[in-house]
């Protein structure tokens, strides 16, 4: 049937997409951890330490929003599928299961690694800024 090989084939090219995505995120963020690890104990560090967290944040979100559009784009190709398979078909589904069949859909990788980075990255910023007011607010008593 040729609308269910195209259709297959956009939704494997989604999913491709979006493992391309999940690896450039994961090699991003060994590579940010990493440098931040390098400038954590620097006295002088501080600036470079919210660069590297805003970077992290940044990426983060661009990938995370970048994997919603993908997985909204699969969601789509599905629905366009249930409304032109034939009511005789008796095959098997265009995907191996549905991404909202799953009641914790939202925890799948795909969805979920992108925004865990962005709340750590968070994490670390408010950190930072909070230990460098401290430090000034000190300094200058």
């Amino acid at each position: 049937m040729k609308e269910y090989d195209q259709i297959s084939e956009m939704i494997k090219h989604e999913n491709e997409l979006i493992n391309h995505r999940l690896a450039w995120l994961g090699t991003f963020q060994g590579l940010l951890f990493a440098a931040l690890a390098f400038a954590w104990n620097n006295a002088d560090g501080s600036f470079l330490l919210c660069i590297l967290c805003l970077l992290g944040i940044f990426i983060s979100i661009s990938v995370g929003l970048s994997t919603i559009g993908a997985n909204t784009a699969i969601n789509y190709l599905e629905q366009e599928w249930d409304k032109i398979k034939p009511s005789d078909y008796k095959g098997i589904d265009i995907v191996g299961m549905r991404n909202r069949q799953c009641c914790l859909w939202r925890f799948m990788p795909g969805y979920f690694i992108p925004w865990i980075f962005v709340g750590a990255w968070i994490l670390l910023f408010g950190y930072l800024v909070l230990k460098v007011a401290i430090y000034w607010i000190y300094k200058n008593q």
